[in-house]
């Protein structure tokens, strides 16, 4: 998992510059991207570290399962608005496209 979070930051990062570097072509969409990436890799790593925390300290197991629990329910929520906003858009788009398709 802390794998995984490191992966999606670093991920993130190079989105982001990538996007300052292509920011006239279109690269705010890339940064935007970037960030969201970033974020979910912040909360994997929150996540991660309250997992480890249950193996390895006692008497706390639960507040630190709890707040693990926490962390994955902010980054799946996180994901969920980000799929629902992108369907909306692609449906948009659809519908945009065939309404103003150019005929030849």
């Amino acid at each position: 998992m802390r794998f995984v979070s490191y992966f999606l930051i670093a991920l993130g990062v190079l989105l982001i510059l990538a996007g300052i570097v292509s920011f006239r072509a279109g690269g705010f969409a890339t940064i935007i991207q970037g960030i969201i990436q970033v974020v979910i890799g912040i909360w994997t790593t929150k996540a991660a570290t309250s997992f480890q925390l249950i193996v390895k300290t006692q008497g706390s197991d639960i507040e630190n399962l709890m707040n693990a629990l926490g962390e994955l329910r902010k980054l799946y929520a996180l994901q969920y608005w980000a799929l629902i906003i992108a369907l909306i858009l692609t449906v948009i788009g659809i519908v945009v496209a065939v309404i103003f398709r150019p005929t030849f």
